[in-house]
């Protein structure tokens, strides 16, 4: 009794797995994958004034993962992503009224241009601008660290948006 018991767990746990999994693939989720990079992408130059800021790490590790090589000199590369801007602004009121609530605003916006290494303009310039919305009510604390929670979640989200826009309009590049 004790083994068909655990074969039906077993089985319980596969089924569970499989719906799981096609419940994800039917809401859109899909995996980023190696292959998903056009070929011309496949070697880049990430050229930024902002070499140390979040998103260009971030824009870095995430086009490695994906098997992209990143060359550290723009001869050796077969395009260039040109970072031209990264503008981060947070609105907070200066004055916290006590009695209602209180709306933080978040921008995130990136200036950037793809180019072959002849300088033809392949991509852009583009803009992508993110905008967030933190609101609290009375009962809640503004946390001194919101800022870097939030800029840390639109970097991530930023990333992807150009990621989708490279590999969108890389596909389309001869």
């Amino acid at each position: 009794m004790r083994k068909v018991l655990d074969k039906i767990r077993v089985i319980f746990l596969i089924l569970i797995s499989v719906l799981i999994c096609n419940a994800l693939v039917g809401c859109g989720f899909q995996p980023r994958l190696s292959g998903d990079v056009p070929s011309c992408l496949r070697s880049i130059y990430i050229d930024s004034s902002q070499f140390c800021d979040p998103l260009i790490i971030q824009l870095r590790k995430t086009l490695q993962a994906l098997t992209v090589h990143i060359t550290k000199q723009k001869e050796t590369a077969l395009v260039i992503l040109r970072i031209i801007d990264i503008h981060w602004k947070p609105l907070i009121p200066n004055i916290l009224y006590s009695n209602g609530t209180t709306s933080y605003i978040y921008l995130l916006s990136v200036d950037f241009d793809l180019e072959t290494r002849n300088g033809k303009i392949l991509i852009g310039p583009k803009n992508i601008t993110l905008q967030r919305h933190l609101i609290q009510n009375i009962s809640q604390v503004y946390t001194p660290n919101a800022n870097q929670l939030m800029k840390k979640e639109m970097v991530e989200a930023m990333v992807s948006l150009i990621y989708r826009v490279l590999i969108v309009y890389g596909g389309k590049i001869k």
